[in-house]
């Protein structure tokens, strides 16, 4: 909201101005819209001059400033509007009409000056501008008084705002400095109308100095954003050319990269058809001496197995007879040895393992007229520590070729078979003899 010059400043600008104006204790204020909603409120002030007031502005803020100054015994008064340049052109045009209606606030400001940098708050600045634009009969005056009474520079000033994270003025505390030694300016009342007349049309032309100035610095401003905005489209477009230029400098060199790599490629191919068709030729040449080799390997194994086949196969015959002959052997002593030897056909010495089992066991054995009983030694026949059934179960008497090939590499190793009753039982003894008469005594189980 734009605010129209018809406005008013709230009792705590009034009250900060009429200090500031009457040398008081205060030598600047400071406005802003800040947080507040409703127009500008008093947003700083204090007594150390143009130093202390800039450091209460921050970089993207606008603000409104009044400020008395003193150089040489000489008292300059000054409105100030920061607005800088970052500020869109909406709060632009907002902050240069709210500008001319706080110039009609303080009436005895000698000059408005508009700055869009914090670094060009300067008492320099300000005198040097008030005495290029301000005319040269500049009459002294007082600011208007309040409607209740006489201006009072010892009334308390009102409590400025406090703003987070801004630097406050320590001074508006202190003593008010020594007070310039010029004569204060004639009050208002004291001009005749014609010159009240001839000033108000003073202040209006300054007031239309002070547009047109503001709408040339905006213009040039508006011109030099324009300037640098050309300046960067040519810059762009001198960096796509050479962008472009590059680019086409690279891909005539990945062209020339290309078919050189191809043409590398080409004699490597070639390269590799040849070592491929030498080492076919190669590998066919191993390969058939290869396969000679392997089948003269083979029908020389084939003749060793053929052989094996047949030892083994004499052997079984030979085993086969014999446990016929210790079967038939073991058919006539078995009677005679069951009266003999009181119900035992055969006692020695066996190693055993079971199916369900890993571990071989040695064990003392008696052949009985129905079992075989196994002992943990000769010594201690009356603890039977295993008994196998044999009459009417036992099937056969095997042999490793007999499909227990794990009993190969076990010297007189035979297998107990009983069908399909219970699974087979492995046993070996010491020694051929002993393993012929075993086995001859069990045949007779079967």
């Amino acid at each position: 909201m734009s605010m129209s010059h018809n406005e008013v400043p709230d009792a705590d600008i009034r009250m900060a101005y009429q200090n500031v104006a009457h040398s008081g204790s205060l030598n600047w204020l400071l406005l802003s819209y800040g947080k507040w909603a409703g127009g500008l409120k008093l947003f700083a002030a204090g007594s150390g001059g143009i130093t202390e007031l800039r450091h209460n502005v921050s970089e993207d803020n606008v603000y409104f400033s009044f400020i008395r100054e003193s150089v040489d015994n000489v008292r300059f008064y000054a409105t100030i509007a920061y607005i800088p340049e970052g500020v869109s052109g909406l709060r632009r045009t907002r902050a240069l009409s709210t500008a001319r209606t706080v110039q009609s606030w303080f009436k005895v400001s000698q000059a408005m000056l508009s700055i869009t940098h914090r670094d060009g708050l300067t008492t320099d600045n300000i005198v040097k501008y008030i005495r290029m634009h301000q005319l040269p009969d500049v009459p002294a005056f007082s600011p208007p008084v309040s409607r209740q009474g006489s201006y009072d520079p010892q009334k308390s000033l009102p409590r400025v705002p406090v703003v987070e994270n801004r630097m406050r003025s320590a001074s508006m505390a202190s003593d008010p400095p020594s007070r310039s030694g010029s004569p204060a300016p004639r009050g208002w009342g004291m001009l005749d109308p014609e010159e009240r007349a001839r000033r108000r049309q003073e202040a209006q032309q300054r007031k239309k100095a002070e547009d047109e100035a503001a709408a040339k610095q905006e213009k040039l401003r508006l011109e030099r954003r324009k300037r640098e905005k050309e300046d960067l489209l040519r810059q762009l477009e001198d960096e796509e050319r050479r962008r472009k230029e590059m680019l086409e400098a690279d891909l005539r060199r990945a062209a020339m990269i290309k078919a050189e790599k191809e043409e590398e490629e080409r004699l490597a191919e070639v390269n590799r058809v040849m070592e491929r068709e030498l080492k076919k030729r190669q590998d066919a040449e191993r390969r058939s001496a290869e396969t000679h080799r392997i089948e003269a390997w083979r029908m020389e194994e084939q003749r060793k197995l053929d052989e094996l086949a047949r030892q083994v196969e004499n052997a079984k015959i030979k085993v086969e007879e014999v446990k016929q002959m210790s079967a038939a052997t073991a058919s006539k002593l078995r009677e005679h040895r069951l009266r003999e030897w009181n119900g035992v056909v055969l006692r020695g010495w066996v190693t055993i393992q079971n199916a369900n089992s890993l571990v071989w066991r040695r064990r003392y054995f008696e052949l009985t007229e129905t079992s075989m009983k196994l002992y943990k030694n000769d010594k201690e026949l009356g603890k039977t520590l295993d008994t196998v059934e044999l009459q009417g179960r036992l099937r056969g008497v095997m042999e490793w070729s007999d499909g227990f090939e794990e009993l190969r590499a076990i010297e007189h190793s035979f297998v107990l078979d009983f069908g399909g009753l219970q699974d087979p039982i492995s046993a070996y003894t010491d020694t051929a003899r002993e393993k012929a008469d075993l086995a001859g005594f069990l045949l007779t189980y079967v």
